[in-house]
């Protein structure tokens, strides 16, 4: 049978597996090793703005050591790892992970931890420019003030002989018009005694006030117990203003308003050590509007009484005091719990001391100031630093936090109760608070405050117990005070009034006054506190630059944790310029929200209900439309856009993405198998796993840093984004699947390959330097190939490598190079010759 002329076709084939390796076109390159940055462990976290310093910090970390780079604020263009390549100067040792550096203050870093509690770093400039960091660790718990009344006066009114109509009493009362004047110069003589006595800095009646510690960015610390601040004597002016008549009331005898007026008196605790004593930078006292009694489009109550044959005493109540003791006695508790409870109106700052912990212990004086009130209420968290998150996220100039935790109160410290009292050398004192707390799903749990002092006598209580939980149900107050050698144990249980509004409960007594318990006791017992932290896994809180304690907006989108949060992409559709779109990622999926430039949400939804595991598994990366985001969603590799989860790659066996710019590609980690390399050619997804020489795949870890893609692991830090090969050459693993099937020709009677004659295989290696094997193997459609030549390498390859093929005729070819190569290493499409039979 003659033979026809040899033929020759080409195949670039599919990639089965690839090590080392990069395709270009249908030329696959040997993959350079990433360039070393660092040879040590330590990677970056965050770089830090220093605009005093005239310089920039890079924050780093080795394990559970957090150290610091200082280098020029200019370092950049081509080199911006730079800066990276400086000496680390250890700060300190973090039993957490960060997630974000901010200068509060020049000369102060706050350091928000995950789950954890903020922690402070300290930075000065030496001498020659020197930057140098402390590492502080957590803010100490900070001792108690105490916001007191002071300076009780009393202050009178005189109201002048008022003229009536002469008409007599009716019904034992006054006409209505004869009324309506003596409501009129009783308001008016009010009126100027409270003007007086604000313009002297006293406050009239009672009034709900705190204290806030601030740091330097004007965000608040801690916040006291809101109390009820007032005269030994309650409420003023709601008594009974009497009045006598000698004429048949045409006319009213001369009278008096009289007041107890006080201020108060803010006493500090004392200097602390550096640096917590300028890091609490002013502590402010706030107070609510006076708790006004007064009605003052109401009239006046009154009763004429006849007292001689002549002579008629009348007594008046100002408007809206009740005439019965138990009626008042409820309006005065209402006043207290209506300005509690969310009312509309906000506090007003009265006074301030500058670094309260940074001078001796002293008393300062804080009287009435006409100030408009602040706006609208804010309940603060009592202690910032107790809030936590497990992730956090920027938003134009906001912050982003989700995954709340927060620990569990114990209640506010008693000296914030103890607004009566007087120095004395010779007093000491006691005092326990604990709280009942009970759940809506039958669980109970204990809070407990404990503190003790010297050199103040407690004389009574504020009218006003608080604890910030609506689900406490009742509060026990045991004191102890020993005075001049006499010594006194007091304790008594108080129901509590829930305000779900507001979240607190409170107690008020009847006659709102300052009291002390009742109950005479031999000791002090203090129950062992059972309050846990609490959890808000959906959670999601809109704050301003540096304003945590201030959120602009909170709202929980279930019950999943939150991991991630990232403002979505300005790309793939039009954009809102006034809003913001935000992509939340976590346990229950992928949402998206979209918030104002107030931080107010607008609308969200949900985009995929596959869950995102942690926030290393997003990562920003760029597509055929911009800027996008890429995600581990229930094992797929996604991009998200603002409206869209589009899926690059199903059960993509990788637990962490990062995007390489320079070359275009997604890296992954994590999950089973080692590193690898995800790519697009031709629209078909390419998996190239990458071998880092002294690393296990369990020890790499991405960090991206100035839009590069860094890598950590065993070799130290490298830069993706610029590759190197070592002089030993670079392991290559190339395997492709070759269809030849649409390749060779077809017998047209038997639709079959038996007039094909296999001939060779030219393999088209070339490289300066190659170390190992190539083979070919081949099948006929059972993905089980046989092999068919092997052929061991050693030294340079420049001509192709020509291997036979056997017969008969195997419609699927795999070829393989498994070796150790130079970096000028690279793979044409394989050319198959044969011919056929005529």
């Amino acid at each position: 049978m003659e033979q026809g002329k040899w033929k020759r076709v080409e195949s670039a084939g599919t990639l089965l597996r690839g090590v080392n390796v990069r395709r270009e076109g249908d030329v696959w390159r040997a993959a350079g090793v990433p360039r070393v940055v660092r040879g040590d462990s330590w990677r970056p976290l965050q770089r830090l703005a220093l605009p005093e310093a005239g310089c920039e910090a890079v924050m780093m970390r080795s394990g559970n050591l957090l150290g610091v780079i200082v280098g020029s604020a200019a370092a950049g263009g081509e080199d911006v790892l730079g800066i990276l390549k400086g000496e680390v100067a250890e700060i300190g040792q973090i039993s957490g992970e960060p997630l974000r550096f901010d200068v509060v203050e020049p000369g102060v870093v706050r350091v928000l931890m995950k789950h954890s509690r903020t922690c402070y770093a300290t930075y000065s400039i030496g001498s020659g420019g020197k930057v140098m960091f402390a590492w502080h660790g957590y803010m100490p718990e900070l001792p108690p003030m105490a916001l007191m009344v002071d300076g009780e006066v009393t202050m009178s009114e005189t109201v002048g002989s008022i003229g009536l109509s002469g008409a007599g009493s009716v019904r034992n009362s006054l006409g209505d018009g004869d009324l309506a004047t003596v409501t009129g110069r009783l308001l008016g003589a009010y009126g100027r005694l409270k003007r007086r006595a604000e313009s002297a800095g006293y406050f009239v009646q009672p009034t709900i006030a705190r204290y806030r510690l601030m740091d330097g960015a004007g965000d608040t610390i801690a916040v006291s117990a809101p109390v009820a601040v007032g005269s030994s004597t309650g409420f003023q002016c709601c008594g009974e203003i009497a009045f006598t008549s000698g004429d048949g009331l045409a006319t009213l005898g001369a009278g008096a308003l009289s007041a107890r007026v006080y201020r108060l008196r803010l006493m500090t605790a004392g200097r602390l050590p550096a640096p917590w004593n300028r890091i609490v930078k002013e502590v402010v006292v706030e107070t609510l509007p006076p708790l006004e009694p007064v009605d003052e489009q109401s009239q006046c109550t009154a009763t004429a009484t006849a007292s001689g044959s002549s002579t008629v005493t009348v007594k008046v109540r100002l408007p809206g005091v009740p005439v019965s003791d138990e009626a008042n006695a409820a309006r005065r508790r209402g006043l207290v719990i209506s300005a509690l409870d969310d009312g509309g109106r906000g506090y007003g700052k009265q006074g301030c001391v500058a670094y309260p912990y940074d001078a001796e212990v002293s008393a300062h004086a804080v009287g009435l100031h006409p100030l408009e009130p602040q706006g609208v209420r804010k309940q603060y968290a009592p202690r910032r630093d107790a809030v936590s998150y497990g992730v956090c996220g920027t938003v134009g100039e906001m912050l982003v936090m989700a995954d709340r935790r927060e620990e569990g109160f114990g209640g506010y410290c008693p000296l914030d109760f103890m607004v009566h009292g007087r120095e004395d050398a010779t007093a000491s004192w006691q005092c326990a608070v604990s709280v009942t707390i009970m759940r809506g799903d039958g669980s109970r749990s204990v809070a407990v405050a404990a503190g003790h002092g010297k050199g103040l006598a407690v004389e009574g209580l504020s009218p006003l117990l608080v604890y910030p939980d609506a689900s406490a149900k009742d509060i026990t107050v045991s004191v102890s005070t020993e005075i001049g050698g006499v010594k006194r144990m007091l304790s008594e249980t108080f129901p509590l009034t829930a305000l779900p509004s507001t979240g607190v409960a409170c107690y008020v007594p009847a006659d709102v006054r300052p009291f002390m318990p009742r109950g005479v006791v031999d000791s002090i017992v203090v129950p062992e506190p059972s309050v846990g932290e609490s959890k808000c896994g959906g959670r999601v809180e809109f704050c301003g630059p540096l304003r945590l304690s201030e959120p602009l907006t909170a709202v929980s989108f279930g019950n999943g944790a939150v991991v991630a949060v990232a403002e979505a992409p300005r790309s793939r559709a039009t954009w809102d310029f006034a809003r913001h779109k935000v992509l939340l990622m976590g346990a229950d999926g992928i949402r998206v929200v979209a918030i104002d430039k107030d931080g107010a949400v607008r609308s969200s939804a949900l985009l995929d209900d596959r869950p995102v595991a942690r926030r290393e598994a997003v990562c920003v990366g760029h597509g055929d439309n911009g800027l996008e985001l890429l995600a581990v969603a229930g094992g797929d590799l996604v991009s998200v856009s603002q409206g869209a989860v589009k899926t690059m790659m199903r059960a993509c066996r990788g637990e962490v993405p990062g995007w390489c710019g320079a070359y275009g590609e997604v890296w992954m980690c994590g999950g089973s198998g080692a590193v690898r390399r995800f790519c697009r050619t031709g629209g078909v997804a390419e998996v190239i796993e990458v071998s880092l020489p002294g690393s296990a795949a369990g020890d790499v870890r991405f960090v991206g840093y100035a839009g590069r893609l860094l890598v950590s692991c065993g070799e130290g830090l490298l830069d993706t984004s610029e590759e190197c090969f070592p002089e030993a050459g670079v392991h290559v693993l190339l395997r492709l699947r070759h269809d030849l099937r649409g390749l060779l020709p077809v017998r047209p009677l038997y639709k079959s390959y038996n007039g094909v004659m296999p001939g060779f295989v030219r393999l088209w290696l070339l490289a300066a330097s190659v170390s190992g094997y190539v083979a070919v193997a081949g099948d006929r459609g059972a993905h089980g190939a046989q092999c068919l030549s092997k052929l061991k390498i050693d030294g340079a390859l420049n001509a192709p490598v020509a291997m036979r093929l056997m017969a008969p005729l195997r419609e699927w070819l795999e070829t393989c190079v498994d070796a150790l190569t130079s970096g000028d290493a690279e793979w044409l499409p394989i050319e198959i010759l044969y011919r056929t039979q005529k």
